[in-house]
């Protein structure tokens, strides 16, 4: 499949900087899912163990393909619907940890040689909560503005006879 052309509107370099964004934070998983896998597990989930290895090792790769997307244009519309999927259950899955008031790092950007106590505020579950509030409020003010400001069609001219 073709990649569609990038956005030239006003709006564009936004969405390529969601995926930018989204492309750090599945590297930052894809390099070390041990620690990724150690995240999930701090959410105490209700589920089997095999479910949080499969998501440690699956949802960074998706995480990058979807940013890899919204950068390059390929499957445009498909990412940005994918990138609010994701960022609507991260923000649950925080959310309630945030209510469970449990201490956990949310596994989003866990970077080499990134301070640990600066890491420790910016990955908390309220952080992250409010963090992927913002952007799924900004993910949907660029939709509405894209649909908004979509130049006219033109029309074919009708058949008089």
């Amino acid at each position: 499949m073709k990649p569609e052309p990038l956005d030239h509107h006003r709006f564009g370099f936004l969405w390529r900087l969601f995926g930018l964004l989204f492309m750090i934070a599945g590297l930052s998983k894809i390099y070390d899912p041990s620690a990724f896998l150690t995240a999930i597990s701090a959410y105490r989930f209700p589920w089997a163990e095999g479910t949080s290895r499969i998501l440690a090792i699956s949802l960074p790769w998706l995480e990058f393909l979807i940013g890899s997307c919204l950068m390059t244009g390929l499957w445009r519309e498909g990412a940005r619907y994918g990138m609010i999927g994701l960022l609507s259950l991260f923000t649950l899955a925080t959310g309630q940890a945030w209510i469970r008031e449990l201490e956990l790092s949310c596994g989003c950007f866990e970077l080499p040689g990134i301070n640990a106590n600066l890491l420790r505020i910016l990955d908390s579950a309220p952080a992250a909560t409010l963090r992927n509030t913002l952007w799924l409020s900004a993910c949907f003010w660029l939709l509405r503005k894209r649909v908004n400001h979509r130049p006219l069609q033109t029309l074919p001219p009708k058949n008089r006879e």
